[in-house]
């Protein structure tokens, strides 16, 4: 013991204690401030970790340097021996009490700290099991200002892309999420219907230059609270905060990212205040109705951010999905072409942007360029292989090339990846509509009225998917709470077809016509009017001028995309119904060319070899389209083919392929 007695008194002469003291409170210091500044400069939480580890081995270091040297008014000097004639003085000095004093506020605090995370993060319970996909809810807007939602869900909106394109994380698609938007819900509810296991929930409040976000992640399961956070920046830092958020999380859910996913957060967006806030409320005009005056905001928008900073690539991506929304309303090239540079644009600003790129796809997509368009959906799943949109458009890619096998299996793939995602289950039903499997698409459509019970084109669907398996009532119930949510085209359309094959005509045609009160450029419903007005609806003028609307419409669809089969088919429909026989003809025959399996055509066909007279043509057709899944129970009440009705002929197709059907009512 005199051994370490003595080694004690002599570190005491020497200030080793001193000396460790005073590095201890230091280094304290000094993390403090680099944890602030780390956070503000985007370095992960890990860089920290190292800084910490530093420390901690420059500490005997500290000791080694605190025993061989003294620093004195004359420098630093090497401790002199001990004199064994003198006593040591080991009294504390006034220094020593500060030093003391100063280490307890450290403990303290440091206690303090910890007893606080202990108390205020719970740790999520074994049942929870690991958590890999979140739902980014609404952010709730606390500012005092008016009209500034479009900030708070832009954010929310900028947070879901940044996670997304991380892909190490399963996100739920902007669309789910806003659903809930000033919604009362709970988490349960949430985690259970978009198929998460986590919740991402925060507030903004802005006021001038500055901006407050709170954030807290939230276990689906436990409704336990797993990590929270609190950022107070300038305007200008906003990106920051988005990037530091979503470090946090993955921290939080112990996910180790990618070196592609590292670069993804650290990418520079734009330093422009002003350019982000016309960028967000382009973005905001993005989420309204899909009309030309939103995309025309949008457009104005995306542009003034432009202006002020051109290098911002979200910026030139905004402005390309705003021109592809126009281009898909009106089929004018000038937009296509706009919306084609925009993309490009952004892309040599942000070469690894998976919603550029998946926009680019969709865009080549709409305009028959479907082997570019393949290679773009495969490159976006490349890139990220948990986005559930690019699977979409794959799979109608693969259905409008008829491979219908390669179709099912992107579709069922994007229902794996995101199984929450309504829209996955809403495509898949109306691609196996379009097979003749109508139960299997009932329970698609039923999937998503479970998911979104308030969209009222599910319920049109529905009831489409009922009637087409012989199921009336049931069908027109779906109709009813259809047009009851949300009237619709799509819910006048099929209200009016069901009135159509039930006789009537008359309020098949005013169905038509409040279809065509929301979307007066769709051709299909312009026939439509002109079927129910052929019937007894109207005369013989109005007839006309509905079919020459629907030909003049779809021949513009078709100088859009030149291989459309459908168009074809309808084109010759049209025509036939004017008395343009040859145009008719040509027609047919395209369509038969580009798509000789689609069910449609021979059903137009056979509505025109009808007319025409040609009778054994039109059941030849007839047949063909039974086969490829055309229900007979139509045939017989479709004003159309009542020529034929009685026929022996007629009666003993549809009668065998009545007992020949296999899909049943859903």
């Amino acid at each position: 013991m005199r051994g370490v007695g003595g080694l004690l008194r002599e570190a005491r002469r020497r200030r080793v204690f001193r000396a460790a003291a005073v590095y201890i409170i230091a280094a304290w210091g000094l993390l403090q401030v680099l944890d602030l500044a780390f956070t503000s400069w985007g370095y992960p939480p890990k860089a920290l970790q190292f800084v910490w580890i530093g420390a901690v081995l420059c500490f005997p270091i500290a000791l080694v340097l605190g025993w061989r040297y003294d620093i004195t008014l004359d420098g630093i000097i090497r401790t002199p021996p001990r004199d064994p004639d003198t006593d040591i003085d080991l009294s504390l000095r006034s220094f020593d009490y500060v030093l003391l004093a100063s280490l307890a506020v450290v403990a303290a605090v440091i206690s303090t700290s910890t007893v606080h995370q202990v108390i205020s993060v719970e740790i999520p319970s074994e049942e929870s099991g690991p958590i890999r996909s979140i739902a980014v809810m609404p952010f709730e807007n606390l500012s005092e200002a008016e009209r500034t939602d479009f900030f708070s869900d832009g954010l929310t909106e900028e947070t879901i892309s940044l996670m997304a394109d991380l892909g190490e994380i399963r996100v739920a698609a902007r669309s789910s999420v806003f659903h809930y938007k000033d919604r009362e819900y709970s988490a349960a509810e949430v985690s259970e219907s978009l198929a998460v296991d986590a919740l991402l929930e925060g507030s903004v409040r802005r006021q001038d230059n500055n901006v407050r976000i709170a954030v807290q992640l939230v276990d689906g399961a436990t409704e336990s609270i797993l990590w929270t956070g609190t950022y107070t920046r300038h305007l200008e830092d906003i990106f920051a905060i988005q990037t530091d958020i979503a470090r946090q999380v993955t921290g939080a859910l112990e996910i180790v990212l990618s070196s592609r996913s590292e670069n993804r957060l650290q990418r520079t967006w734009t330093t422009d205040p002003e350019a982000y806030d016309a960028y967000l409320m382009g973005r905001e005009f993005l989420r309204r109705e899909n009309d030309q005056a939103n995309f025309q905001s949008a457009v104005e928008r995306f542009e003034a951010a432009i202006n002020i900073d051109a290098g911002f690539a979200s910026a030139h991506a905004g402005m390309c999905e705003a021109r592809l929304g126009q281009y898909e309303l009106t089929r004018d090239m000038v937009y296509f072409e706009q919306a084609e540079a925009a993309c490009l644009r952004a892309l040599t600003r942000d070469s690894e942007a998976t919603d550029t790129y998946l926009a680019l796809a969709y865009l080549h997509f709409f305009a028959g360029q479907h082997d570019q368009s393949e290679l773009e959906f495969k490159h976006v799943i490349d890139l990220n292989p948990t986005l559930p949109d690019a699977y979409l458009g794959l799979a109608r890619n693969y259905e409008l090339r008829e491979r219908h096998s390669e179709a099912e299996t992107a579709f069922a793939k994007a229902i794996e990846v995101d199984e929450g995602y309504w829209n996955s289950h809403q495509l898949f039903g109306n691609f196996l509509f379009g097979q003749g499997r109508y139960a299997e698409a009932a329970n698609n459509y039923r999937e998503v009225i479970r998911r979104k019970p308030s969209y009222g084109t599910a319920h049109s669907n529905l009831g489409a998917a009922y009637y087409m398996a012989g199921d009336l009532d049931g069908a027109a119930k779906a109709y009813e709470t259809s047009l009851a949510i949300s009237p619709s085209r799509d819910g006048y359309s099929n209200t009016g077809t069901m009135y159509y094959y039930l006789g009537d005509f008359h309020g098949a045609a005013g169905m038509y016509r409040k279809a065509l009160e929301l979307a007066p450029d769709d051709g299909r419903m312009w026939g439509n009017l002109g079927d129910a007005l052929r019937a007894g609806a109207g005369s013989p003028s109005e007839t006309a001028e509905a079919y020459a609307e629907a030909r003049d419409l779809t021949r513009s669809r078709l100088g859009i995309n030149p291989g459309d089969a459908e168009a074809m088919a309808e084109l010759a429909y049209f025509s036939a119904r004017l008395g343009d026989i040859a145009t008719a003809e040509e027609m047919l025959g395209a369509s038969m060319n580009v798509a000789p399996e689609e069910m449609y055509t021979h059903y137009y066909a056979a509505l025109i070899y009808e007319q025409a007279g040609r009778d054994e043509e039109a059941f030849e057709s007839l047949a063909k389209a039974l086969e490829l899944g055309y229900q007979p129970m139509l045939l017989e009440s479709d004003p159309g083919l009542k020529r034929y009705s009685g026929l022996d002929r007629f009666n003993a197709l549809v009668t065998a392929e009545v007992g020949n059907m296999g899909a049943g009512s859903p």
